[in-house]
This record gives structure tokens, sequence and C-alpha cells, in this order.
């Protein structure tokens, strides 16, 4: 059951009174059940939903991401770890320190080549600290 916090937050999140939102959700399960057949819907699930609103504004408020230069490189593991070796190339790693922590941390095997070109597409990024929106 949602309490009366929760529903105002979520009222808050669509720019709703409470009894707006309560009005809007009686409305909408009615207009889910009778065109989804297959069970219904309560409130509180529907509810449930609305409250991800407010979790997904705050995400969009949040700072970029940071703009990796992947160049030609098709690694998945760099591009899936890139923030993190470029965080670890700031405090000092080098590209043979980074292939190993990244095979001891995540399992992933990225040759000291490859991350040597990585580094180098990106050594603003480091020499900046831009991967983390510091300036």
């Amino acid at each position: 059951m949602f309490n009366k916090k929760q529903k105002e937050e979520c009222a808050l999140a669509l720019g709703l009174s409470l009894e707006e939102l309560d009005a809007f959700a009686r409305r909408y399960r009615g207009h889910l059940n009778k065109h989804l057949k297959h069970e219904s819907l309560s409130i509180n699930i529907i509810l449930l939903g609305f409250s991800l609103l407010k979790k997904v504004k705050e995400a969009s408020e949040q700072p970029p991401k940071p703009q990796i230069n992947f160049g030609t490189l098709s690694n998945e593991a760099l591009k899936k770890y890139g923030v993190e070796i470029l965080e670890l190339s700031r405090e000092g790693y080098g590209a043979t320190r980074l292939c190993k922590a990244m095979r001891e941390r995540h399992n992933a095997v990225i040759s000291k080549s490859t991350m040597e070109r990585f580094l180098r597409l990106n050594k603003e990024e480091v020499k900046h600290g831009k991967s983390t929106g510091e300036q």
C-alpha cells in the first residue's frame, strides 16, 4: 500500500494534486483493465510505475557521462569499463597495470597495445580529469 508521502511524491512528479492523482489512477486502471483482459491491475501497481518517474527525473538531472573517444577500437571491455580505465589512468596506472587491473577486477582481457591506443586517444580526458566531470 502506498503511504501518503509516496502518493505526494508521485503527485509532485506528475504535477498533480492528490485528488487528481487518485482520479487519474482510477481512470487509468479502468482503461488498462479494459484493454488488457488478462488480469486486473491494482491502483498500487499503477502508482508504483509512476513513482519511477521521480527516479527517472533525478537520473536525468545528473551530469552526462563523459565523451570517451574509442576511435576504431571495438573491444567490448573497453567500452564497458572505459570510465573506470580513465579514472585509474589519472591515478597513475600505466597500460600494463591497467590491463592487469581489468583482468583481476572484471575478468576482462585487454591487450597492452589496445590499452595504449585507448589511452592515446583519450589523453586529454586523462590530463584534465574530464571523465568524472572535474575541471
